[in-house]
């Protein structure tokens, strides 16, 4: 068991080139001179596309869409499961991209259920073919403050929502390596009077060596959507704006405020070498200092 796939997104990016290069990425395609499709591939697509529709499902509920497309019948459903459950154990389940999440009776014995894993729902976004609105709803009870709350991103962000949480961009180059965080000093230049940006990197630094994935993917998303409203005032100079997007945002439900807090409050206390920047962040959000100017000051 790698500690580092089931406990850190940071290790994600890694996770992304290896699978890339095993089954040929987003971007494979098939050449005339050369036919030959990656093993495994179709497998991959199969069940990452199949548990991202339905979530909880047995290694045979997965293979009888196989089986069902199968007119000459000559394969039998039991032969496709085996080798569905074979791929899902030695394959998926190691990588981190599913988990087995409980089970179901049926016949008289106990089968197991699986589930996309965080690395599982961001690789399947990598691979491009993901409706990343309908993962969302199948998976927000397990990422709710992600998934579950895409409507008050869309009522607040606008219909272009999705680009800028950051989901897809993260899927593809995960958190540290994103345009964002390594461009963010740069882009913030003529905003210096708001926000150095310094904080953002600091923040994501710390954040990637503490706490689970689930935490570490719904926190990676409410930084991208900060640094998006601070990107988008740019022009108008306007820190009021962004503060009051940020705000209703963060208070629309007291779940997410809870949530954030003790998030804050778990990091700073694992990783004492960023308070300076988790405080300026916290105060910020608690409303202790309404313009960003004063922190620098």
């Amino acid at each position: 068991m790698n500690y580092e796939y089931e406990s850190n997104l940071n290790a994600y990016p890694i996770l992304v080139k290896e699978l890339d290069i095993t089954y040929g990425g987003p971007d494979f395609k098939v050449h005339v001179r050369n036919p030959r499709i990656p093993k495994g591939r179709s497998r991959l697509n199969q069940i990452l596309s199949h548990l991202a529709k339905q979530k909880f499902s047995t290694c045979e509920e997965i293979a009888k869409e196989e089986y069902d497309r199968n007119v000459t019948g000559k394969v039998k459903l039991k032969s496709i499961t085996d080798d569905i459950r074979k791929f899902m154990n030695d394959k998926l389940i190691p990588k981190r991209l599913v988990l087995q999440k409980g089970t179901i009776q049926k016949r008289n014995k106990k089968i197991k259920t699986y589930s996309l894993t965080p690395f599982g729902i961001l690789y399947f976004i990598h691979l491009g073919s993901a409706d990343i609105e309908h993962v969302a709803k199948k998976y927000k009870e397990e990422l709710p403050f992600v998934f579950g709350r895409f409507n008050v991103f869309k009522d607040i962000l606008g219909k272009n929502f999705i680009k800028k949480i950051g989901i897809k961009h993260l899927s593809d180059f995960g958190l540290l390596r994103s345009k964002r965080f390594l461009d963010i000093d740069y882009i913030l230049n003529d905003f210096i009077q708001f926000s150095s940006g310094a904080w953002v990197q600091g923040i994501a630094g710390m954040v990637m060596s503490h706490n689970n994935w689930y935490n570490q993917l719904s926190y990676a998303v409410y930084n991208n959507i900060l640094m998006e409203l601070v990107i988008d005032n740019i022009v108008t100079k306007d820190s009021t704006k962004m503060q009051k997007q940020w705000l209703q945002i963060i208070n629309s439900d007291s779940k997410i405020e809870k949530w954030f807090k003790e998030f804050s409050s778990d990091a700073l206390r694992a990783n004492q070498a960023k308070v300076k920047q988790l405080k300026l962040l916290n105060n910020f959000v608690k409303k202790k200092i309404p313009d960003l100017r004063q922190t620098y000051q």
